[in-house]
């Protein structure tokens, strides 16, 4: 039988922050403040912010161990529960455990797997630096298309939330608009709101769906390893468990 994990209160919690907040944003651009204070270094600053956010993102989906981590912290629980000690360890493919429920986390490029969504995050990551680059230090104006970027920031919060459920290259697209639907919805707000408030709630809710979608991604690598009841643990002990059928070595005392 299967285990079934479901979602802690901390992650509901989180979640229904995330959704909550966005709503807000959407209310804040299609009914901004009456009267507001512009100051030169507003740019400059929320620009340089979000791309030190990004930039952290970036390097940390080019780490697999820290994006590994939630995986291997309930492996290796599972095998200090049990009285085997051995130094056999579980293959990895794309950084995720070489197991048939992970294999919707990899995608395959010229005979080289890598992770689906540390792939997409990377992806998203620098596309989402450059445009916010020449948004907040090279003059580009997004004033056409501000509204719609900030749509195109709530489908990206949407995809980050549900990328769990879709597999490989389409996970990849899932995560990479994700990170480049935040930069967008920062740009429209600051485009149309054009107020130091608006815009440091704009990032701080960033970070907020930034570690929702990494609880929800801890929460959905236990779910996958609960419902196969760890196997390659399994794996692990039976490689260093003595044969049933091995013959018992006597003595002359016997």
């Amino acid at each position: 039988m299967k285990a079934r994990v479901n979602l802690n209160l901390t992650l509901g919690f989180m979640l229904a922050c995330s959704l909550f907040g966005s709503l807000i944003t959407l209310l804040l651009v299609v009914y901004p403040p009456t009267t507001m204070q512009d100051y030169f270094w507003r740019k400059p600053l929320v620009g340089s912010t979000f791309l030190l956010i990004c930039a952290w993102g970036s390097l940390t989906a080019v780490s697999p161990r820290k994006c590994s981590m939630a995986h291997e912290t309930h492996m290796d629980k599972a095998l200090m529960d049990s009285d085997v000690k051995t130094d056999f360890s579980v293959s990895s493919e794309g950084h995720h455990p070489d197991c048939g429920g992970f294999s919707a986390h990899i995608i395959r490029f010229r005979g080289t797997s890598y992770c689906a969504a540390c792939t997409g995050l990377l992806t998203g990551g620098v596309i989402a630096m450059i445009v916010a680059s020449l948004y907040f230090f090279f003059g580009l104006n997004a004033g056409p298309v501000s509204f719609p970027a900030v749509l195109v920031g709530q489908l990206g919060l949407v995809s980050g939330l549900i990328q769990f459920k879709l597999k490989s290259w389409t996970r990849s697209a899932a995560n990479a608009l994700f990170v480049l639907g935040s930069s967008l919805m920062l740009i429209g707000v600051d485009q149309l709101v054009g107020s130091v408030f608006a815009d440091t709630y704009v990032i701080g809710l960033v970070i907020l769906w930034i570690l929702t979608r990494v609880m929800i991604s801890q929460w959905d690598h236990r779910r996958i390893c609960l419902s196969c009841g760890f196997s390659c643990a399994t794996e692990r002990r039976v490689r260093v468990l003595p044969s049933a059928t091995q013959p018992v070595q006597r003595t002359d005392d016997d």
